[in-house]
């Protein structure tokens, strides 16, 4: 029979049985440090979107209440600008019939 090791029962030789474990507990701790590294990154990554979800419901609410503030001012001056527009037709009107009739008066 033909052994496969260095040890009498047919295994690993007792020294490289030890590496192997050595190897395999360094394995587990650097996985351990790898999981540990990604639940650390993973719970930043969530308290980044919990405090961008924040900023981005304050600039929401800021939005709104400019938006109805300039609705608000908009909706007041519009009877005063309507009323304006009116005002300027009827004084461009009133300044082209003066000058039809200084024409007028002119050519008489």
């Amino acid at each position: 029979m033909t052994k496969l090791g260095g040890g009498s029962d047919g295994g690993p030789s007792p020294s490289k049985q030890s590496r192997t474990e050595s190897s395999k507990k360094e394995d587990t701790k650097t996985a351990n440090s790898n999981a540990s590294d990604h639940l650390i990154a993973l719970t930043q990554l969530r308290e980044t979107i919990g405090n961008l979800q924040r900023q981005l419901a304050q600039k929401d609410k800021d939005l709104l209440t400019k938006d109805r503030q300039v609705r608000t001012i908009f909706y007041s001056t519009k009877p005063q600008v309507v009323f304006l527009n009116l005002k300027n037709v009827v004084l461009l009107k009133l300044l082209d019939y003066g000058t039809e009739s200084s024409q007028l008066h002119n050519r008489d």
